[in-house]
């Protein structure tokens, strides 16, 4: 798994309607929520910030802002889709990038310096790519979302761009793409009724069904779009026979087979200059959804966009490349009539988004990319006592076996709350968790009644050999240190619970594998171990705690316990923390070292033992999955809370501002050019 610190700058919502958005969420989508922070624009120039997918929250705008969240997360790799005109967003940007050593991607979708040349002038166009220019040549990699944009951005700013686009995981066909024999005709449009994109052509594919309905035809023409495009242009469509326009509402499943029960799945563009300057060398991020989705593609814009280009010049679409009503008519007549065709259309179109779109192989290709732009990793760095820096084992060993790539099994001897588990219940994993501290166990079942995954829970402690009853302690200083064995002075007898073994576990559970394997009980990790048949079962990772001065009484030291984890077969890392202070209090993390290596005698921490040893980009993983805080940056949960603040109603005001952006964006975007300065230097928000 790819795990480390992304600073993502982007317009839209990772996931969510936008097509920017599902294009970020086949990349962004499973990144771990914690070390993924998102920088959005937000209504009429506000910006907004989350964790991952989380819930955004408003970024209050000050002097300095991106370099001071830039510092605090500390990103190994930011990332930048640029946007014309979300401004506030795009000088937070350039800012964070001028601000931070850390490396910089880029991410170009869209042609702003044609758009702007089209619609505000040269002079725009100009000032936008000239603030472009120095991100593209400062940038590690640059990408774009087509061949030919590569192509035309290399030629004008001097730096090489790698096309990363939209991709998909093929399934099976939900019908058969020819039609159902005797029934309606359907064409379907999901997508945007933008003026300045595509308005005038869905309209016009409108138009022509409407003609052909009414007379006789069984046809008709369902539209899908966002709410907003829905109020402004709905009334554009009434009244037209055989259409329909409704709210893009659907989740990702019923998309997927509204999509693929069409006839013929519309794509459009408009011909005027605006469209054709803005889109011509984007790569609509619906095109591999679509090609995939089994049915055939009606397709009507100009020649001269790249998307249009690439479906034709592949014979992947039926195609109408001029603002003509009647040859609309004509075209869709025929396919209505020619149900082969549809069906041989259909075929090669899926058999092409399998080739040259399919998820898996575009993910490892951007994986590779990152991994060598992003900044390498200090595994070797040791924080300072002072720092109060975090190691989470449990998100180390997550990484490092990759346990997000299919469902395991997870043994939590010592459970607590529950927080060493969630990461693999969250991710489909069965987990066998023991918690005999009665007020640990209460917790623990609240955190994972009806959550993810399979979780079972035993009252019961672990040892080397069962037992009917042991005496157990607790402490009021600490609910980390309850106990088969007395050694803080809080300590006090809290009864007396059954005692089974691991060997006990698998053979009532028949497991034949365990895939990790985390015990923290307080000085008997040892027992622990001694009660598992190594022979029987191996675990794929082993995570045991150690601390000397409770077990070297009883001979067990964290050498002894390293040594007979190597000695079956285990490669064994030590994360080592700084000595207790007090219990109750937040511990302060040291260092990770492979084994053999010293550790202090008053130390303590978490031997990590792995059947197979993790290869070096998955310990890299681990440790940015792992560390947070001090020098190694706040978790991107942390900085939400800190930079964020809560969403607040918008005032009457705002809400026109917003309605000027959204219908006329042209002139938003020049009374922003005007008030801004103004605005900035009377020290208000723009």
């Amino acid at each position: 798994m790819l795990a480390r610190r992304l600073l993502l700058i982007d317009m839209t919502p990772i996931g969510g309607p936008a097509a920017t958005g599902a294009v970020k969420d086949v990349y962004f989508g499973d990144w771990p929520a914690d070390r993924l922070l998102h920088v959005m624009g937000g209504d009429a120039g506000m910006l907004r910030i989350a964790a991952g997918k989380g819930a955004p929250r408003w970024l209050v705008q000050t002097e300095g802002l991106a370099q001071q969240l830039a510092a605090a997360f500390r990103p190994d790799l930011i990332l930048y889709r640029p946007v014309a005109d979300q401004p506030d967003l795009h000088r937070f940007a350039v800012e964070a990038a001028a601000g931070t050593n850390a490396p910089l991607a880029t991410w170009t979708m869209d042609d702003w310096i044609g758009r702007l040349a089209a619609s505000d002038g040269p002079a725009a166009a100009e000032a936008f790519a000239a603030s472009l220019a120095p991100m593209f040549a400062r940038a590690a990699v640059n990408f774009v979302i087509s061949e030919g944009m590569a192509k035309a951005y290399g030629a004008r700013f001097g730096q090489a761009f790698e096309v990363l686009r939209n991709a998909v995981d093929p399934s099976p066909a939900a019908s058969d793409p020819a039609g159902s024999p005797g029934g309606a005709f359907r064409i379907r449009y999901a997508g945007s009724l933008a003026p300045e994109t595509t308005l005038a052509s869905v309209e016009r594919v409108a138009a022509a069904v409407s003609a052909m309905a009414r007379t006789s035809e069984r046809i008709s023409l369902e539209i899908r779009t966002q709410p907003h495009w829905r109020a402004m242009h709905g009334r554009r469509f009434r009244g037209l026979a055989g259409v329909s326009i409704g709210a893009a509402d659907m989740d990702e499943a019923g998309y997927r087979a509204w999509i693929a029960d069409a006839d013929l799945l519309l794509v459009a563009y408009n011909f005027d200059e605006v469209t054709t300057s803005y889109l011509r060398y984007s790569f609509a991020n619906k095109i591999p959804e679509a090609l995939a989705s089994g049915s055939a593609i009606l397709l009507h814009g100009p020649a001269s966009l790249e998307t249009v280009r690439y479906l034709t010049d592949r014979q992947l679409a039926i195609a109408v490349t001029t603002p003509d009503t009647e040859l609309l008519k004509t075209e869709i007549a025929s396919a209505v009539g020619a149900p082969d065709r549809r069906r041989d259309l259909a075929m090669r179109a899926r058999a092409h988004a399998a080739a040259a779109f399919e998820r898996s192989e575009r993910r490892a290709a951007f994986i590779a990319t990152v991994r060598r732009v992003a900044a390498r990793l200090p595994v070797d760095a040791e924080a300072a006592a002072g720092e109060q820096v975090q190691f989470d084992e449990c998100a180390f060993v997550y990484a490092a076996i990759d346990a997000g790539a299919r469902p395991g099994v997870m043994i939590d001897v010592g459970a607590h709350h529950g927080g060493s588990l969630k990461r693999f219940a969250a991710a489909g994993w069965t987990v066998h968790a023991f918690e005999p501290d009665p007020a640990n166990r209460e917790a623990l079942l609240r955190a994972t009644q009806g959550g993810p995954g399979r979780v079972s829970v035993s009252a019961s402690a672990v040892a080397a050999e069962e037992a009917a009853s042991a005496p157990f302690f607790r402490s009021d200083v600490s609910t980390g240190i309850s106990s088969l064995g007395r050694f803080h002075e809080s300590h006090a007898a809290a009864g007396d619970v059954p005692v089974t073994t691991l060997n006990r576990l698998i053979e009532d559970e028949k497991l034949d594998a365990i895939d990790f394997l985390k015990i923290d009980v307080e000085g008997f990790e040892w027992d622990v171990l001694q009660g598992l048949d190594f022979d029987r079962v191996r675990p794929r990772a082993i995570l045991a705690e150690f601390e000397d001065r409770k077990t070297a009484n009883r001979g067990v030291t964290a050498a002894r316990l390293a040594g007979f984890l190597i000695d079956h077969g285990y490669e064994v890392w030590a994360s080592e923390w700084w000595p207790v202070v007090e219990y109750g209090r937040t511990h302060s993390w040291r260092r990770l070292r492979r084994w053999p290596c010293e550790t202090a005698p008053d130390g303590w921490g978490n031997l990590l033992a792995f059947i197979k040893p993790p290869c070096p980009d998955a310990i890299e993983d681990g440790f940015s999955l792992a560390v947070a805080g001090g020098s190694f940056g706040l978790s991107a949960e942390r900085a939400v809370a800190r930079f964020g603040a809560p969403p607040r109603p918008r005032s009457p005001l705002r809400r026109a501002i917003d309605a000027l952006a959204t219908r006329f964006p042209g002139a938003y975007r020049a009374a922003r050019a005007v008030a801004g300065p103004v605005l900035r230097a009377t020290g208000r928000r723009s």
